[in-house]
């Protein structure tokens, strides 16, 4: 059985949709952040593709030796973690609920 998906703000929870909407806003803002940082460390990144630049920034973060910057290069890499997580959750709550 299939269902719909709701596709308005009205026929779901529109906490919902505007906590998914924000999330992805923010996602994209690390995630090209991080593109910047992987691509001024001589990372080859691609603005399209995305699949080496989690592990890349992983690698640059292991590899810091400023306490400072390895902290923020930590935070960048668990921040699209995080966020990349709760967009699944959410987009699977709203077909779930629908």
């Amino acid at each position: 059985m299939l269902f719909p998906l709701a596709t308005l703000p009205s026929e779901a929870h529109p906490i919902v949709w505007r906590s998914l909407i924000g999330l992805a806003i923010i996602a994209n803002i690390a995630w090209y952040l991080a593109k910047y940082v992987l691509k001024t460390h001589g990372f080859a990144v691609s603005f399209i593709w995305h699949a080496r630049d989690v592990p890349n920034l992983f690698r640059l973060a292991r590899r810091e030796t400023d306490p400072a910057k390895r902290l923020q290069y930590f935070s960048l890499f668990a921040a699209l973690w995080v966020s990349g997580i709760t967009f699944v959750t959410l987009a699977v709550y709203l077909f779930a609920h629908a």
